[in-house]
């Protein structure tokens, strides 16, 4: 039935693509590109796993499900390394802006504006949290994705079972987390 429902997928992932557009809200040029490039790529995903499955179900006719699959891991494995460059960014940005905040923080001639830059660092650095929290994510994803890889691309078919779960259970955790932590 799970397998079912991920045909489904698709339909909140083009809505997110459509409400992102070009990017348009992103200050940063370099996020924004790396933002339309994330939805390209999580956009191609999805037929080609629909494609995939239907085939391996026999429900369409695919001469070789294997090499879906493998595009399929490939586009997994290319939407994932955009995420984590983009979350590398991000951070950048926001240690960036923290350093600014604890200058302003520390120069403040006000003990109201002083407590005002305190509480904004205190936020930035719990965006700073959400977003390690979200690059160790997308690395544990990243440590599976290219294990499912055709082999002799980077370490792929080499981890072992347990490193496999380690990383999806690292991954799972995490995203559990923080949908609990947002609630």
């Amino acid at each position: 039935m799970s397998n079912v429902l991920r045909l489904l997928d698709d339909i909140p992932m083009l809505a997110y693509t459509y409400r992102y557009g070009f990017g348009g809200k992103e200050k940063d040029g370099a996020l924004r590109k790396l933002g339309i490039l994330s939805n390209i790529v999580n956009q191609m995903y999805f037929p080609v796993e629909h494609i995939a499955w239907l085939g391996e179900k026999n429900i369409i006719n695919v001469k070789d499900c294997s090499k879906w699959w493998n595009l399929c891991t490939t586009l997994w494995t290319a939407s994932l390394i955009v995420e984590i460059i983009r979350g590398i960014l991000i951070m950048s940005k926001l240690k960036a802006r923290k350093r600014n905040m604890m200058h302003k923080a520390v120069n403040s001639v006000s003990s109201a504006e002083r407590e005002r830059h305190v509480m904004e660092l205190g936020a930035l650095q719990r965006k700073t949290t959400t977003e390690v929290l979200v690059i160790i994510q997308h690395t544990s994803d990243l440590c599976n994705a290219v294990h499912w890889l055709p082999a002799g691309i980077l370490w792929s078919g080499v981890l072992k079972p347990w490193q496999v779960g380690m990383f999806g259970t690292i991954s799972s955790l995490i995203g559990l987390g923080m949908m609990l932590r947002w609630k």
